[in-house]
């Protein structure tokens, strides 16, 4: 699979032997690609993320980076292959903003390694790109939920790792960082980096990805362009929800609900 960064091939797996949570999910994700996970509740969106983080080990099936077995790799050489930024992270300790960016240099230099000149530029590049700087010297334990987004964001990007895998990384933005966070997401994607996001809003999907894998029951039901998969008749599907889709006179497609589904 030419340019394939990360893949999934025919996942399966399951937190107790009667229930299964995956069953034959394949993925594969290239650079430039923003890949939308959409799904309800427990349909297997964040089980997939930690399968291709190598945090879970599939019953069947094999997750590959740059062609390889994940298990093949080092954890620290996988650090620096793929950035992970979780929905929420507590920290034990109250760190300032900037040194929380510059634990992404980690899997560059070492644990211990003293940071260069390089390493300092990178971490105020990255403060600056998501427009975080004034921030750099307050504890990371005394900002709001979005804004810890935004710190957690910035580290992956310290990171510079070709792909990043995002567990809503929307959680605790407020309307106008929700939609600055997805153009930037696409900037990234544009100079070469990889994404993999999951979501349970039908309308990032439609407005920040490239491509949409929608997980039903454990399974990929449908994966193709946003416009393609992201239907009226896919979101009551998903979601038991009945929906009309409309291109704004800017170009833009928005949702809008009609109620809810009790069936």
């Amino acid at each position: 699979m030419s340019g394939v960064l990360l893949a999934a091939e025919d996942l399966h797996y399951a937190y107790h032997a009667d229930r299964p949570v995956l069953a034959g999910v394949s993925l594969a994700v290239r650079a430039g690609e923003v890949v939308a996970l959409l799904g309800a509740n427990g349909g297997g969106k964040s089980t997939l993320l930690k399968l291709l983080l190598g945090l879970l080990e599939p019953s069947r099936g094999t997750v590959r980076l740059d062609g390889r077995p994940l298990r093949a790799w080092s954890r620290r050489d996988v650090a620096r292959r793929v950035a992970y930024i979780p929905q929420t992270q507590a920290m034990p300790f109250p760190y300032k903003v900037r040194d929380l960016v510059a634990l992404g240099r980690i899997a560059r230099r070492g644990l211990f390694d003293r940071l260069n000149r390089t390493d300092h530029a990178v971490v105020d590049a990255a403060l600056a790109r998501l427009a975080i700087a004034d921030l750099a010297e307050r504890p990371y334990t005394e900002l709001s939920g979005g804004q810890r987004q935004l710190c957690l964001i910035a580290r992956a990007l310290a990171q510079e790792a070709p792909v990043i895998v995002m567990d809503e990384p929307a959680t605790g933005l407020d309307y106008g960082n929700q939609w600055r966070l997805l153009a930037l997401v696409r900037e990234l994607a544009a100079e070469g980096r990889a994404f993999v996001q999951t979501t349970h809003h039908p309308e990032h999907a439609l407005g920040g990805a490239s491509r949409v894998v929608m997980l039903y029951g454990g399974r990929v039901v449908e994966d193709g362009a946003p416009l393609d998969v992201v239907t009226p008749e896919h979101v009551r599907r998903l979601y038991g929800l009945g929906v009309t889709r409309h291109r704004l006179a800017d170009g833009n497609v928005v949702l809008v609900p009609q109620g809810a589904s009790h069936a």
